[in-house]
């Protein structure tokens, strides 16, 4: 048998015991280091928060408030605006296709596979096709004359608006920014003051605590100023807002009035049959009678032509009497 040798077991006896030895003083100070940062999360939190002043003016808040609706709506008018016109242009468009498709399918090669009376319907129905899309086109027409220049006029008003309302939050911006810079001088200047009563200043300390009462009057000084402005000229800035916008939509309201109107015009021009004639008639719009004849609908839609053309030339009288008020030219400016 071979015998072991005692100094080679010895050696690794030594080995093994340095290796333990290691990993227990390891182990000791991942414990140590664990507790004092479990020690110093529980010391944060039982620290009390600070909470920073926020200086809030209600009435301002709600002045902000009614620029920013304003903002939105005339967004929303070009917006809806935009949509009208390209629903109107488009249905339009569709119907002027359907109307081609329905031509080609009436053709008189298609009529002759029928008998004389199929015939005869799918005949009548190709002319009144075509006389269909006729009028559509006739009324693309009118389209592109009504809602494709006016409204285009208008939009770019409501955008000059719109201008002088990014200016005004500019101004508004700069007064918040004014407001966070008090609040934030203000709340150093109060711990100092609170350290003031309860322990002596030195002279460093004094120095420091004059100079932030005087940065604090300045900010003070500039923050009225800002807010002081905004509050008594926004209520201005609204009034001239309320004169511009009320003819803008009472005119868009005609345009579009015009457009159904002249569209239902031009549709009761298409020749009808004798069983339509026989129909029961259809309710009246309120605009004006539908069986009229075309000589009288033309006087109709000149009526509602001048309406328009009233409402625009109203439009433009109060735009330039808001523009020679002392008010719209000092926010110009």
């Amino acid at each position: 048998m071979e015998k072991k040798d005692p100094k080679k077991s010895k050696g690794c006896h030594s080995v093994l015991g340095t290796i333990a030895g290691k990993i227990a003083s390891t182990s000791h100070l991942v414990r140590h280091k664990t507790e004092k940062i479990n020690t110093r999360v529980q010391e944060h939190w039982r620290k009390p928060t600070h909470t920073p002043t926020k200086t809030v003016d209600e009435e301002f808040e709600d002045l902000v408030e009614e620029l920013d609706a304003i903002t939105e709506a005339c967004q929303e008018i070009i917006k809806l605006n935009k949509h009208f016109i390209s629903t109107y242009t488009e249905v339009a468009q569709s119907s002027q296709r359907v109307a081609n498709y329905i031509q080609l399918l009436s053709t008189p090669g298609t009529a002759e596979a029928h008998t004389e009376v199929q015939a005869d319907g799918i005949k009548t129905l190709s002319e009144r096709t075509r006389s269909y899309s006729a009028t559509m086109v006739e009324i693309g027409i009118c389209l592109k004359e009504s809602l494709l220049s006016i409204p285009h006029h208008i939009d770019e008003r409501i955008r000059v608006l719109l201008s002088y309302s990014e200016k005004i939050h500019e101004r508004v911006a700069l007064r918040d920014k004014a407001l966070s810079l008090f609040d934030r001088v203000y709340d150093k200047f109060d711990s100092m003051t609170i350290l003031k009563t309860t322990n002596e200043f030195t002279a460093k300390q004094n120095q420091e605590y004059n100079s932030l009462e005087k940065k604090l009057a300045q900010l003070r000084r500039s923050y009225d100023n800002h807010n002081t402005l905004l509050k008594q000229e926004l209520p201005r800035f609204f009034m001239l807002v309320r004169s511009f916008i009320e003819p803008v939509i009472q005119f868009l309201f005609f345009v579009q009035l015009t457009a159904a109107y002249q569209t239902h015009s031009n549709l009761l021009s298409i020749p009808k049959t004798s069983d339509e004639n026989n129909l029961s008639p259809r309710t009246n719009l309120p605009v004006y009678n539908s069986n009229t004849s075309p000589s009288s609908s033309k006087m109709h839609h000149d009526d509602m032509s001048v309406v328009q053309h009233g409402n625009f030339q109203l439009f433009q009288m109060k735009k330039q009497r808001n523009a020679e008020s002392p008010l719209y030219k000092s926010e110009k400016m």
